[in-house]
């Protein structure tokens, strides 16, 4: 065994072998519930989502998969984006080997790994392209809703309508993170 999940409800326990293999099981009836298919890629970490003890999300060398456990089924979302999931997540200069929830919205993930944190929204499409998140910009939010980024000295100010998506937005502000978790709607880092 390398990766052990269990779900919110304890109705599910979740492991990964040390080659590409997933196995679910139910507790309550002691049994193997589900062998999903071969990943095609080493396992870096799995995890149920905190409030949808159905949903598990494997990440991968190489991508996500978020499968729905009651259907034995990818859901639509992994389905949808599975290319473009992979292709964002080539472009990251660090392995990622964790995953942690926002305990608030259950379809928001953060992947993590050494000096990188990623937002991830499974309820938003993935862009081409990762964006990198500057956590040095100084960020006012007006009235309108609008974000206005004030930039250092000598560059320009632009403004953002709040429809660019942040989705697979990621931050290299990090240095040796071990673990990443959620305090009363913050996130906190080790």
């Amino acid at each position: 065994m390398n990766h052990v999940a269990l779900s919110s409800d304890g109705l599910y326990l979740a492991v990964s072998d040390c080659t590409d293999g997933v196995y679910v099981y139910e507790l309550d009836r002691v049994r193997l519930y589900w062998k999903l298919p071969s990943c095609g890629a080493s396992v870096t970490c799995i995890s149920f989502a905190p409030n949808v003890s159905s949903q598990l999300v494997i990440l991968l060398a190489e991508g996500i998969l978020a499968y729905d456990v009651d259907s034995m089924t990818l859901t639509p979302w992994a389905e949808e984006n599975q290319k473009r999931i992979t292709g964002v997540l080539n472009k990251v200069s660090s392995p990622l080997h964790g995953i942690s929830f926002d305990p608030a919205h259950t379809s928001r993930l953060y992947l993590y790994g050494q000096g990188v944190c990623m937002h991830v929204d499974m309820s938003a499409t993935v862009p081409k392209k990762a964006k990198v998140a500057n956590p040095f910009l100084v960020l006012d939010m007006p009235v309108d809703g609008a974000v206005e980024e004030t930039p250092r000295k000598g560059k320009k100010s632009r403004a953002s309508s709040g429809a660019e998506s942040s989705n697979f937005s990621s931050v290299f502000a990090y240095r040796s993170v071990i673990d990443i978790g959620s305090l009363e709607n913050q996130l906190v880092s080790t």
